[in-house]
């Protein structure tokens, strides 16, 4: 009989045992798949057209972007759109670019006011792009026309969505930050400048363009990560990996275009040996956001560390986690668009008592670093 349940113990030590390969493989070939997707993206940043771009007739490309750019005149300001329904400030120019060119810029106006050649701005022609800093950081663009005017998609003013300002105009004047080359300009030609439009001309919307549609405030999000390690003593890199499943409402406030999202994020931390199921609330812009939330651990956290091993509480329970989210570039892709993000978090693990002192395990533990990539759906 002791034989028996010797045998039907390994066997069942034995199963456990198998489950968890399975389960550590499939970990390990989604940590390299999401690793292939990040390089991939990243890649993509390298192989943008860069500035200028370079074209047989420059000044008569710059003069179809401004012709194209015209064709939205009327559409209203939408905050992450890119359709007739509604268009922001970078939305319109990476619409301006890739319909007249069919080249792929940076999507954002903080991606873009990198990326751009910067020239001084008596040197401005018509095609190049004007900056803004709106918020206390360059946050809004426009096409320059020339004659001191630009097409842009405005937020806020006396004329919002997509329309002609001028350089002169006090507020514009006041937040005008610089100006940036996209197109290569033929000194040998001569740019006959778009034609000045009157300060009190309206627009109805383009005939040509279809019916406006309501568009949305909510977003939802897919992404996937990998946590990688920090804890010197580790030999693997990866941590482990997670997911994330949001959702966001984005809206403007005090000149600031925001985002209020509900986040639920499963994860796998090998470093500790537990399985975390944080559900977060997050706040902030585009590249910037904070989350905190409640988290249910699953599994005695430990970690290996040169004396032994080291415990922490938290364990099977439920804790905590906060951090801030860092997204660096958004690529627009089918109907919706994918971004590369970086997060480091908090979380609330601490050493049991009666062990050594070893600070750099404890911040090891109660820390994540990861990045991963995210698709937003129709954004």
């Amino acid at each position: 009989m002791s034989g028996f349940v010797s045998i039907f113990q390994f066997e069942i030590g034995d199963k456990k045992q198998y489950i968890m390969n399975m389960f550590t493989n499939s970990v390990r070939f989604m940590q390299k798949i999401i690793i292939c997707l990040m390089l991939f993206l990243l890649t993509r940043t390298t192989i943008f057209a860069l500035p200028p771009i370079r074209t047989e007739q420059p000044d008569m490309a710059r003069l179809r972007l401004i012709k194209e750019a015209e064709k939205y005149l009327g559409v209203p300001y939408h905050y992450g759109g890119m359709t007739s329904g509604g268009m922001d400030c970078s939305g319109l120019v990476y619409l301006a670019f890739k319909d007249t060119m069919n080249v792929s810029i940076p999507r954002t106006v903080e991606t873009l006011y990198p990326w751009v050649e910067k020239i001084d701005t008596a040197d401005l022609q018509a095609g190049d792009l004007v900056f803004f800093n709106t918020t206390g950081t360059v946050s809004h663009v426009g096409i320059y026309a020339g004659n001191g005017r630009f097409i842009h998609s405005a937020s806020a003013g006396p004329r919002t969505g997509v329309t002609f300002s001028s350089l002169d105009e006090y507020y514009w004047k006041r937040t005008y930050i610089g100006a940036g080359r996209a197109v290569s300009h033929d000194s040998d030609a001569v740019l006959a400048a778009a034609e000045p439009v009157p300060e009190n001309q309206t627009y109805k919307e383009n005939p040509v363009m279809p019916p406006q549609q309501k568009t949305s405030k909510f977003e939802f999000s897919l992404g996937g990560a990998v946590s990688w390690n920090n804890y010197i003593h580790e030999t693997s890199v990866i941590r482990g990996a997670g997911f994330q499943l949001g959702a966001a409402y984005a809206f403007s406030a005090a000149g600031m275009n925001l985002k209020l999202g509900l986040e639920l994020r499963p994860e796998w931390d090998v470093q500790l040996g537990v399985f975390r199921l944080p559900l977060t609330l997050s706040f902030g812009g585009d590249m910037f956001r904070v989350f905190l939330g409640p988290v249910l651990s699953i599994g005695e956290p430990v970690l290996d560390v040169p004396e032994g091993k080291r415990y922490f509480d938290g364990g099977s329970s439920w804790t905590g986690e906060g951090g801030i989210t860092f997204t660096p570039f958004t690529f627009n892709a089918v109907s919706g668009k994918l971004a590369v993000y970086g997060e480091l978090a908090w979380q609330f693990y601490y050493p049991k008592p009666g062990q050594t002192d070893n600070w750099m395990a404890n911040l090891s533990a109660a820390t994540r670093i990861s990045t991963g990539i995210r698709y937003i759906f129709g954004n």
